[in-house]
């Protein structure tokens, strides 16, 4: 009743389904100092609607319990502290407001859209004019194209393209995948045009789970610990593309996680001799190594790892 005389429903919703009186009463459990307020608070408006109106808040007219809100609904700017019951409504009223325009109902009647990208044209002409600076042309048409702005670059120490992204998998602790600027040389030296055509299916990674090409299907069972689900990914991989080593690799990981760690390290050291530079596959062989206490394989595997990715031999030690 009290939260509906402060924002009454309308058009939009109304207070029930906001779910205000459940705000409300998660926050004074949740902050203990709110209880004395709002205990105080429903006392003064009760004695005071008897006072005036020989009547309890709730059996008052509307307009009665109006009368008794406007007096403690506006503070005065000037005190140095306000009277209780004029901290107890501003307190009502911040909770109020809160609890509903924080609910889906609130944020519709606030037609709140969130964070929406735009596109940024540059510095305005005028403004480039007053300075006596312009763009380069070439340059223009690279930085500001709106039709290539969810395209993110890769880069190596050295400044280096290697890669555009193109997509990533889903979750809090995702994979990106990239082109390899190789691939983007080749289609640029056949000097082909490449037509896009806009696709009525949905997209590789958002099919299901089980049409998804290999590579993503092991993302969601490693990231789930599922090892014997990961493995039999791998087997089906591998079935399909023998030579694939990134489907050894992964049938090495499920190994070593299910602890058969003699078949885990056969196909590991299999995966670096195709491709030494492989820095998860050496770090596999790393635990291994470690595991069984061989402090010579260790130091060696070290080594190569500080050459090919310090952050992983950071997190081996």
């Amino acid at each position: 009743m009290l939260s509906n005389l402060i924002l009454p429903p309308n058009e939009h919703g109304n207070i029930e389904q906001a779910g205000v009186v459940d705000f409300i009463e998660f926050m004074v459990k949740d902050v203990p100092e709110f209880q004395v307020k709002i205990r105080g608070g429903l006392m003064w408006i009760n004695n005071t609607c008897n006072s005036k109106f020989n009547n309890s808040f709730v059996k008052c007219t509307e307009e009665q319990q109006k009368t008794v809100l406007d007096s403690i609904a506006f503070p005065d700017m000037e005190a140095d502290e306000q009277v209780q019951e004029i901290q107890f409504f501003s307190l009502m009223r911040n909770l109020v407001l809160t609890g509903y325009f924080t609910s889906e109902v609130g944020i519709k009647e606030l037609d709140y859209k969130g964070n929406m990208p735009n596109v940024w044209d540059g510095v305005p002409q005028e403004v480039l004019d007053d300075h006596g600076l312009s763009y380069d042309a070439e340059w223009l048409t690279k930085c500001m194209d709106p039709n290539n702005r969810n395209e993110v670059a890769q880069w190596d120490d050295e400044g280096n393209l290697i890669g555009l992204t193109t997509f990533k998998s889903p979750g809090r602790h995702a994979y990106y995948y990239s082109i390899p600027v190789e691939w983007i040389k080749n289609l640029m030296r056949q000097g082909k045009d490449i037509q896009l055509t806009a696709q009525t299916e949905l997209p590789f990674w958002d099919a299901p789970i089980e049409k998804r090409p290999f590579f993503m299907q092991t993302y969601d069972a490693a990231r789930e610990s599922q090892w014997d689900r990961l493995k039999e990914i791998a087997a089906l991989w591998l079935k399909n593309e023998p030579q694939s080593n990134e489907a050894l690799f992964t049938d090495a990981i499920a190994r070593f996680e299910l602890k058969d760690y003699e078949i885990s390290k056969k196909e590991l050291n299999d995966v670096v001799k195709k491709n030494p530079r492989h820095a998860q596959a050496q770090l596999y062989l790393l635990k291994l190594a470690k595991l069984n206490h061989d402090e010579n394989e260790t130091h060696a595997i070290e080594n190569i790892l500080s050459q090919l990715d310090e952050s992983l031999l950071k997190e081996a030690q």
